[in-house]
């Protein structure tokens, strides 16, 4: 047993008021246990045996946090299914023989002095169900602290993002630049497109985008690229008529340009790949492109109603010629799936392109072609008599696709594309 031995200080003159110096043994190390104390004083007497319970605990408990799912489910770091968290707590007893009780809880916070301990003991391990989160997502974070008030930290190995919404589509507008669409989930996914009608005259419009369609099978975090086509300008070619965004052929600007005639720029085509960029820009890796919806060609008015005609409508698997009444010549042909259209009075005039429609120069008055997987010819003659008509359509495109097909003239003014989950 410990002893302590008082002996009576100095200053003391009344025995009834005693004031008594001891020197109390000194403890550093971790333990729990009783000391026992006994005083005597220099008279002999001997106090009663007095115990003291000694604790010491310098030991910080510890955490860690899992998850039910280790490996997230979707693409891009995300998880597709609910994530359970179980935060499992160490106690460690050092050299202590038992463990002190503890007191822990998990939270987002991530400040300990935002939180609130639970006021009776925790024993087992905690879990949290999270659900859907931000596109900031979430950490979660242990805090646990023990009787002696030790306290340590933990926290989830990484930010946690969820969303449990199943996919089922998403639909593109015109915006007149790239837009993308990363696949969320491996599986057939089924494309739609609709490219963009050509420009239209009073009177006489410019010929509908064409619609494709078809499924592909495709992997989670694979990053699609749709560009949508813009419907095609009109009015007096004394200034530059502009195409459609994507391809739609365009008409020069002319000292010769009579008031009474106007002109229009072909429909611009609506295309999904696997590269960025516009449909002509890929003309050297035309096997990322996956499907096309045609532009239509441009309509064209003249005062006579003999020259007056609508565009040729976007594909179908092939584009439709433009018209020019029954006195207009040189009327854009349509694209197909092997080579552009163009001026039906030449071969090699007014000619569209991978991805564009053709272009009406400054030697004739007539509208532009629609854009296409080739594009649809301009309304371009040999001299300023001839031309007088509309553009011809661009061609769809569906190769690689199963469930697949085309259909011509479907869209009104820009274009469009939809993306749909089919499993």
């Amino acid at each position: 047993d410990w002893q302590t031995y008082v002996t009576r200080t100095p200053e003391e003159i009344d025995a009834a008021e005693r004031e008594y110096t001891y020197t109390t043994p000194q403890f550093t190390t971790e333990q729990s246990g009783y000391i026992y104390i006994r005083a005597t004083d220099q008279a002999g007497n001997v106090s009663e045996i007095a115990q003291s319970l000694i604790k010491i605990d310098k030991t910080a408990p510890t955490c860690t946090i899992s998850r039910n799912i280790t490996t997230p489910d979707g693409p891009n770091g995300w998880y597709k299914s609910e994530v359970t968290l179980s935060m499992n707590v160490i106690n460690d007893p050092g050299t202590l023989s038992t463990s002190n009780s503890v007191y822990y809880v998990m939270s987002k916070s991530t400040s300990e002095s935002s939180i609130t301990y639970p006021t009776t003991p925790t024993t087992g391990i905690l879990t949290q169900r999270q659900s859907d989160t931000t596109s900031s997502g979430v950490v979660w974070r242990g805090y646990v602290k023990d009787e002696a008030g030790n306290k340590g930290t933990c926290q989830d190995s990484s930010t946690l993002y969820i969303d449990t919404t199943p996919f089922e589509s998403q639909e593109f507008g015109y915006t007149g630049g790239v837009q993308t669409f990363t696949v969320p989930y491996t599986g057939i996914y089924k494309l739609e497109v609709w490219g963009a009608q050509g420009g239209s005259v009073s009177g006489y419009a410019g010929g509908k985008g064409g619609y494709a369609y078809g499924q592909k099978q495709l992997t989670a975090g694979t990053v699609l690229y749709i560009v949508v086509g813009g419907q095609g300008n009109s009015g007096h070619p004394s200034s530059k008529i502009a195409g459609g965004y994507n391809g739609g052929g365009s008409v020069k600007a002319t000292d010769d340009a009579p008031s009474n005639r106007n002109v229009a720029g072909g429909g611009g085509a609506t295309h999904i790949a696997t590269a960025s960029g516009l449909l002509s820009s890929l003309s050297g890796n035309t096997s990322s492109v996956l499907i096309v919806g045609a532009g239509g060609g441009g309509g064209y008015k003249h005062s006579s109603s003999g020259y007056n005609g609508v565009g040729g409508a976007g594909g179908g698997t092939t584009g439709g010629n433009g018209t020019g009444g029954s006195k207009g010549g040189c009327a854009g042909t349509g694209g197909t799936q092997t080579g552009p259209g163009y001026s039906s009075c030449s071969s090699s005039t007014s000619k569209g392109g991978f991805g564009y429609g053709g272009t009406v120069g400054i030697l004739s008055h007539g509208s532009g072609g629609g854009g296409g997987w080739y594009g649809g010819g301009g309304s371009q003659g040999n001299n300023l008599g001839s031309g007088n008509s509309s553009g011809g359509g661009g061609s769809s495109y569906t190769t690689g696709l199963s469930s697949a097909g085309t259909t011509a003239g479907q869209r009104a003014g820009n274009g469009y594309a939809k993306i749909s989950s089919v499993n």
